[in-house]
């Protein structure tokens, strides 16, 4: 490298297929034959010449914006615009530039590439993106849902039990019937995940309402599921009044819900997610996504939201930053990325504001903000209350719990339930327990690591585990941690005491 003379240097940039420009104080003072060739000039084209000449003007506000962000260090990563050709037509092309230490302060250097027939490539990827996002939101949604009617299906087996009228225990019967229908359904659901692409025109909506719903939407992601790999995620969000934006929410929410799970994915083992919403300091609303997981190399800063690249290994394509970025430039504006190794990374999306107001709410979302969350109840329990064998049941599903006590307590066990892990663990410390009934994801410790606890504190007791998740349960692991057996979730009052029977050795 060091042999190389500046003559090298100017040749293979005046030969580079790619173009290549000098711009200071908003004019070109150097464009290379490729870039030339790319705007329709040729090369006895005088310089200098105000790039406004080579970009559409719809795009010269965001143009000029740009450059002062990208001569203040404050924007990384390429840039799309609408470039104009000597012939009056319009296509993308991809910006890449620095600022230059020599000069004015106005200077940079870049790269310029016509992306036209890439932007059709990345659309169809973009979609194929978000269906898979979808896939993912589906499954846990699938689970949720199986939850709930766990607790219909068990209340009304309860009610089976007593004495009912011809009528009641006709409708009894339509109860248990249509969840049986119900379980059928959503795994039809699980099995398609995916659903068609919305293209709902552009709405006025607010950043703090979509932020509400991205969180909400991957309530499953972040808490059921990492709970059942014994995974935990604080997710904080603080929003700040800010002026709506125009986007197609559906397309906003789905690169958001990108940028969500690449912030989760940087933190295998669990951490904090801070999503912000407030003004940019050029009056943008932004809504921003900060983990504290591993961070990106500055090198790779500038490739990242290049649909082909990805930092996670494993994965055959990137495409999360590609939609989020392409989304944030269709409603005019940017994707920001700040990282540092070893520190976590921040992706901000800025758009800019509506002067009209928001239109009616599409969503049907639920408001979310972490710390409104209702305290669970301290665990119960009754020593010495029923003379027969002594089960606890450990689930952060309190109806559940209850239903089952029911279940149980009807059949001549005695029963104490606990909401939380650790409150298990302090029954099992104080009481002798015949069996051990517990759920595989809960707040504050996976049922890996409570049946693990659980053992060496009992270990003549039998662990019995309830999941939503039963399908995707590995048989070897629940050998491994000494299961005896899976309930999946819903499941009816006989299988839970023909596995209560089987694992305690006696006859119903």
């Amino acid at each position: 490298m060091n042999s190389m003379d500046d003559s090298t240097f100017r040749l293979l940039v005046e030969e580079s297929p790619d173009g290549h420009f000098i711009l200071e104080n908003g004019e070109f003072t150097y464009l290379n034959a490729a870039a030339l060739r790319m705007f329709g000039w040729d090369e006895n084209l005088p310089t200098p010449l105000a790039v406004t000449k080579f970009v559409d003007p719809q795009d010269h506000p965001r143009l000029e914006r740009n450059i002062l962000l990208r001569q203040s260090g404050s924007l990384q990563g390429p840039v799309v615009y609408r470039a104009r050709h000597r012939s009056g037509e319009t296509f993308a092309v991809e910006v890449h530039s620095v600022a230059l230490g020599v000069g004015t302060t106005r200077t940079l250097h870049g790269t310029v590439r016509d992306v036209s027939e890439r932007q059709v490539m990345e659309a169809e990827l973009s979609r194929q993106g978000q269906s898979d996002m979808t896939s993912r939101l589906v499954g846990g949604t699938a689970h949720d849902l199986n939850n709930l009617l766990a607790v219909v299906q068990a209340s009304a087996e309860l009610l089976e039990e007593d004495s009912l009228s011809e009528g009641a225990r006709a409708a009894v019967t339509r109860i248990l019937d249509s969840v049986q229908d119900s379980k059928v359904k959503i795994q039809q659901l699980t099995e398609l995940g995916v659903r068609p692409r919305d293209d709902s025109d552009e709405v006025v909506t607010s950043l703090q309402k979509v932020a509400e719903d991205v969180i909400r939407l991957t309530r499953a992601r972040w808490k059921n599921e990492a709970e059942r790999g014994g995974v935990v995620y604080r997710i904080d969000l603080q929003t700040v009044d800010s002026p709506p934006v125009k986007a197609n929410p559906t397309e906003l929410r789905a690169a958001l819900v990108a940028i969500f799970f690449n912030a989760l994915e940087a933190m295998p083992d669990g951490g904090p997610v801070l999503v912000r919403t407030g003004i940019n300091e050029d009056g943008f609303p932004f809504v921003s996504i900060c983990d504290e997981g591993t961070g990106i190399e500055s090198p790779v800063l500038d490739d990242l939201s290049d649909l082909f690249y990805t930092t996670q290994p494993g994965r055959k394509v990137g495409l999360g930053l590609g939609l989020a970025r392409r989304v944030a430039e269709e409603a005019g504006g940017r994707l920001e990325v700040t990282s540092r190794l070893g520190s976590g990374s921040t992706f901000k999306l800025c758009l800019p504001p509506s002067e009209d107001e928001p239109t009616v709410e599409e969503s049907s979302l639920r408001f979310f903000r972490t710390g409104r969350v209702q305290s669970l109840p301290p665990r119960t329990y009754r020593p010495g209350s029923v003379p027969g064998p002594r089960i606890l049941v450990v689930d952060d599903q309190a109806d559940l719990v209850q239903v089952i006590q029911s279940i149980l307590e009807q059949k001549g066990f005695a029963v104490d339930v606990a909401l939380r892990a650790s409150d298990g663990l302090q029954c099992l410390a104080e009481i002798s327990y015949s069996l051990i009934l517990t759920d595989l994801g809960m707040p504050d410790m996976s049922g890996w690591e409570f049946a693990r606890r659980a053992q060496s504190l009992q270990p003549k007791a039998p662990v019995l585990l309830m999941t939503g998740w039963a399908t995707e349960v590995d048989e070897e692991q629940l050998a491994r941690e000494g299961i005896r057996a899976v309930l999946p979730k819903p499941f009816r009052a006989k299988l839970l005491l023909d596995k209560i029977d089987e694992a305690l050795g006696t006859t119903r």
